[in-house]
């Protein structure tokens, strides 16, 4: 029955992908991947919806691909939502403790959570949920855990996710149309954190950049805490856009340079290295390429979406000030010489974030464009209870926020360093 099996939805600009997996005591994360599905991304772009039937038709044909992979029907799933309006802005809550002996309730987390969520936003932005950073009892600070202590004033230093509203309505139209209930919604990079980077890197302060195909997801970290999370609308098809027109080739063309010849640190590769691009275009006979000439390319959009990276750095006040340094995932990651690059873009330590241990595939655990659904799946487990004891994210409930409750809401409720 679908019902045993976890499953996660990531909408990638491109490429959907859903997961299916079962919670096992025994296994890495507490979760073993069943089986694992991907159909090319369609009413997409950016991370936004741009066609709700071609969307839906996409999702109907992977769901169809997943059941015939585990023999068993799909009724519903955990799903990613990213695009570039899903941020985050800091807030902070207080109320007096309700009860007479003064010792804080779950009502009180509540409260004190609605109260940090009560923000001023624009026109059709709504707030997902509230990510406490830390709870201050009476004064005092860096309190993770207030829920059983005594005090007569609580308060909380949070990050509000939000959302446009129209974005949401379309992504859930996505999947009524295509049959599937929604479980949940879960902000895409804060999944693949949850995939990818470990308790240590999170309380040392690190920056998890994943550069998808029309986006890059940026979730930064600090004592173990959310910091603070947004969504660039830039990504590796504009790399690819860039080669295609540079080299005068087809976008498909371009794709593949990317893959098998291309690489970053132009530098490192010789002046004389060329490939006939008739190897990856028939139609471009006699026609050759330098591929210092492609790094060129490529190095370019890539300090442009790393600059855009270091403005939001700077804007939260953590430019050059995050010990665990750079943590590089996503699609685009995959190009020789990327981790290089971003040593020079940011003056920090860079690393690839390959997801963390899980039973399973080996095409899927150690994937990075099977992050963000690892994520979701790992998120739910946690928020279960079945997975292994330890540091992860969660998510509260926030009353009115129709997509962070539920067996997920305990999800986010903290990072535990």
């Amino acid at each position: 029955m679908s019902r045993d099996f976890l499953i996660g939805l990531d909408l990638g600009s491109h490429a959907f992908r859903m997961l299916a997996a079962r919670r096992g005591s025994d296994a890495p994360e507490g979760v073993e991947i069943v089986a694992a599905a991907t159909v090319p991304a369609a009413g997409i772009r950016r991370g936004m919806i741009v066609a709700i039937d071609d969307a839906a038709r996409a999702v109907s044909s992977l769901r169809g691909e997943l059941e015939r992979r585990l023999g068993t029907a799909v009724g519903g799933a955990y799903v990613g939502i990213g695009g570039p309006h899903v941020g985050s802005v800091p807030s902070r809550g207080l109320v007096v403790v309700s009860r007479s002996d003064n010792r804080i309730g779950p009502d009180d987390i509540r409260r004190v959570l609605e109260a940090a969520g009560a923000i001023s936003l624009g026109r059709n932005t709504e707030v997902l949920t509230v990510v406490p950073r830390e709870y201050i009892v009476d004064g005092e600070r860096n309190i993770k855990e207030a829920e059983g202590m005594q005090g007569t004033r609580l308060e909380v230093e949070a990050v509000v996710l939000t959302s446009a509203t129209p974005h949401v309505k379309n992504i859930r139209q996505v999947l009524a149309q295509s049959d599937l209930d929604d479980h949940d919604l879960i902000v895409s990079p804060l999944a693949t954190a949850r995939a990818v980077l470990t308790p240590r890197q999170r309380e040392l302060g690190v920056a998890l950049v994943d550069i998808g195909h029309g986006t890059t997801d940026v979730a930064v970290f600090e004592d173990g805490q959310l910091l603070a999370t947004t969504i660039l609308p830039i990504g590796g098809a504009h790399i690819t856009n860039d080669i295609a027109i540079g080299l005068r080739c087809a976008i498909d063309a371009a794709e593949i340079a990317k893959h098998e010849y291309g690489a970053a640190n132009a530098g490192t590769i010789g002046k004389r290295e060329s490939v006939e691009l008739s190897v990856i275009d028939p139609l471009q006979d006699g026609t050759s390429f330098s591929r210092r000439e492609l790094a060129e390319i490529i190095d370019a959009r890539l300090e442009e979406i790393f600059e855009l990276v270091g403005q939001e750095l700077k804007r939260i006040g953590r430019w050059r000030l995050l010990p665990g340094g750079v943590v590089l995932s996503g699609g685009t990651a995959n190009i020789p010489g990327i981790v290089e690059t971003a040593r020079q873009a940011f003056h920090l330590p860079v690393q690839l974030g390959y997801p963390n241990a899980v039973s399973g595939p080996k095409d899927v655990a150690a994937n990075f464009s099977y992050a963000t659904a690892l994520g979701i799946v790992f998120a739910v487990a946690d928020a279960s209870g079945a997975a292994r004891r330890g540091p992860h994210l969660s998510f509260p409930k926030l009353p009115g926020a129709r997509f962070s409750g539920g067996g997920v809401g305990k999800f986010f409720r903290s990072l535990l360093p």
